[in-house]
């Protein structure tokens, strides 16, 4: 597989959607990208994107978003759908069985030989050595050695299985065409028709299984179908919308999002038995989704990223009596580039708040004099600090509080 050999950093162009305190997504573009593919975060900081810049690549961040990488190859064209497994391992299919594999995050990619040659739909990898693809012609592959070789796992549906999520290394489902959703719970040794809907719009374009009960997969016509005990039944849950849906991500049993169409975009916090609708800024098509935990999320439109910023929300303070003086710890943390430090005094009080690097240093003086009795928070914002642990150390009334804050860029 032949990389191109300029690799272009970008800073990421960043257009707040719309003002108001509701406002929960915000616009993101990268450089000269001209249209936006799957996206995959496997924690807060460590994202990529499938992009076109002129020719096919794939961006990566390590910060969060803030800053995006751009690595170009033609070959990439003909993959559509692509997971990583950590922040180094990754893999690509798409069309003629074909399979790639990084081991560098994303820098480069290499052939493997999956043994198909039908289109490749969607794949999930449970760590560096297991994972799964399935594509048309009931293809369903398995390997358990990152790839090195695919064995052909077959089930019983016509068909093709457009969605692949698997729990654990036994429990999995898959999801597409003709309504069918299949199950295993041996690794896909056999697999189990659970549900078969031949209505022309439950044609499943995504699945998401969040723990061994529950599981959640999309279609046409806003349908979107859930269980609860593992399969053996499966329920149409209400999205409010006839949009074509894309694609679905569940951080617990509880918290979900869909997306679609013309800028379809639901979120639930109980399970799917309600759904709300949330505006995204776009009206475009929303065709990828990914939450690596609640409170950071990515979407991939055609042409931009929409990033999640959840509602900043006051964290308890470690020392709950409303007469001590107590110094919460930040928020966020780790951060990049400002952290909020929050803290409470019992009586007006004269403090200095400042914050250290390892050696001792003073990195910064955030406050010096008299302050009234009450709760107070003091930003810091340091973007030419370099990464590392710091130390905040705030001294009120005799007391000496110490937070360890941790800068990642």
């Amino acid at each position: 597989m032949g990389k191109r050999a300029a690799v272009i950093a970008w800073i990421a162009t960043i257009w707040a959607v719309s003002a108001g305190v509701a406002q929960t997504w915000e616009q993101r573009t990268i450089g000269n990208v001209t249209s936006y593919g799957e996206i995959c975060f496997v924690d807060s900081l460590h994202g990529w994107a499938l992009v076109n810049a002129g020719t096919a690549g794939i961006a990566r961040t390590v910060d969060g978003g803030e800053t995006w990488t751009v690595y170009t190859d033609d070959d990439l064209q003909f993959h559509t759908h692509f997971t990583f497994a950590d922040t180094l391992n990754g893999w690509a299919v798409g069309i003629a069985g074909q399979i790639a594999h990084t081991s560098d995050g994303g820098i480069t990619w290499a052939a493997q030989t999956s043994g198909a040659n039908q289109f490749l739909n969607d794949l999930t990898f449970l760590n560096p050595d297991t994972g799964w693809v399935v594509g048309d012609f009931q293809t369903i592959l398995r390997t358990t050695n990152g790839g090195v070789t695919w064995q052909p796992q077959h089930d019983s549906a016509s068909g093709a299985p457009y969605g692949v999520d698997f729990v654990d290394a036994g429990t999995g489902w898959t999801a597409g065409m003709h309504g069918v959703v299949m199950h295993t719970t041996n690794s896909g040794a056999t697999w189990v028709t659970q549900l078969q809907e031949p209505q022309s719009y439950a044609m499943f374009s995504a699945l998401c299984a969040a723990s061994s009960s529950n599981a959640w997969a999309v279609a046409g016509e806003g349908s979107i179908w859930h269980t609860s005990d593992g399969g053996a039944s499966w329920q149409t849950q209400s999205s409010g919308t006839t949009e074509i849906l894309m694609d679905v991500a569940f951080t617990d049993a509880n918290t979900g999002w869909v997306v679609g169409w013309n800028g379809t975009l639901l979120h639930t916090t109980d399970g799917g038995a309600t759904w709300s609708t949330q505006d995204p800024g776009v009206t475009e098509t929303l065709h990828g989704i990914s939450f690596p935990d609640a409170n950071h999320g990515w979407i991939s439109a055609g042409h931009s990223l929409l990033r999640y910023s959840p509602p900043l929300t006051t964290p308890t303070p470690t020392i709950l009596s409303p007469s001590s003086t107590y110094l919460s710890p930040a928020f966020p943390n780790p951060f990049n580039p400002s952290t909020t430090l929050r803290f409470g005094l019992p009586r007006e009080s004269t403090i200095s708040l400042d914050v250290f690097d390892l050696l001792g240093r003073k990195t910064a003086s955030l406050y010096s004099g008299m302050l009234s009795a009450g709760q107070h928070e003091m930003l810091w914002n340091c973007p030419a600090c370099p990464s590392g642990i710091y130390l905040a150390r705030m001294q009120a009334g005799g007391q000496v509080l110490e937070q360890k804050l941790m800068l990642l860029k």
